[in-house]
């Protein structure tokens, strides 16, 4: 994983959040993204180089807002009542799941993940190998539809960069690294102290 210590910060970069330490890992983490992944097929399409600029200021917004929104929650609220709330909601659901298996309700069924399945339909949980994908795109896309300014949003060819960006680039890798045990376990123990 590359150091983003060492990242160099030009005046002409935009503001990504308040805070100046993670100010500084968002802007080596966008400069990054543009050099590897965007350049390569936009440099062979167009000489302007206005155009990265523009997609820095459209992702500062987008990240700007959601540090605002993610800054108005109350998560001690969200943590212990609305999140343990819908864990109990879970398991109640995978409780009745599990209790009409081998039964007529639970149909051609045979294990407890496709009766819950069936019983929750959720598109991120279709057996399509590219079913999360397509769930992270559709999911970013909404988001995006809401921060993204006016001008900006209207414009499908930006939204659908955009999408790929964050959808595949962030919230993939994001949920990846959240979801292995050993680093929630350290975010957990983090936030706790």
């Amino acid at each position: 994983m590359p150091s983003f210590n060492k990242v160099r910060l030009c005046s002409t970069d935009p503001i990504y959040s308040i805070r100046p330490e993670l100010n500084q890992e968002i802007t080596a983490l966008v400069q990054l993204i543009i050099k590897k992944l965007v350049n390569k097929w936009f440099d062979r399409i167009s000489p302007n180089t206005q155009w990265q600029q523009e997609i820095k200021k459209n992702i500062a917004t987008v990240s700007l807002e959601v540090e605002k929104r993610l800054n108005a929650i109350e998560w001690n609220k969200y943590i212990l009542f609305d999140l343990t709330q819908i864990i109990v909601i879970h398991l109640k659901e995978v409780h009745q799941s599990y209790s009409r298996l081998e039964t007529v309700y639970a149909g051609n069924c045979n294990t407890i993940e496709e009766l819950f399945q069936k019983r929750n339909q959720h598109c991120a949980l279709l057996s399509a190998a590219d079913s999360e994908l397509l769930y992270l795109r559709a999911l970013t896309k909404e988001i995006l539809l809401i921060i993204l300014p006016k001008e900006t949003s209207e414009d499908d060819v930006c939204v659908c960069l955009f999408k790929e960006i964050i959808g595949n680039m962030v919230l993939r890798q994001l949920i990846d690294k959240i979801s292995d045990p050993s680093t929630f376990y350290e975010l957990l123990i983090t936030v706790s102290l």
